[in-house]
């Protein structure tokens, strides 16, 4: 038998564009994967104010994940 998951769907909204064509598509596949049972979660990154991105530490290399905590944190996790 064959267990079925409800997986979940990370959408990540990375246009300043609030609106624009790359919200609009994303969404209308959010939508969707929502009709078909699926759980959507969906991060807007220009709207994360505490946001750093790579600071070129290295400690991924030794962690194997990002050491940086910032408001990016949940979005990777």
């Amino acid at each position: 038998m064959i267990a079925r998951h409800k997986m979940s769907i990370v959408s990540i909204i990375t246009s300043p564009r609030k609106g624009g064509n790359s919200e609009t598509i994303a969404n209308a596949i959010a939508e969707s994967a929502r009709k078909n049972g699926k759980e959507v979660q969906t991060f807007y990154i220009n709207a994360i104010a505490d946001r750093k991105g790579c600071q070129g530490c290295m400690g991924c290399k030794k962690a194997w994940h990002c050491v940086v905590k910032d408001g990016l944190t949940p979005v990777i996790d």
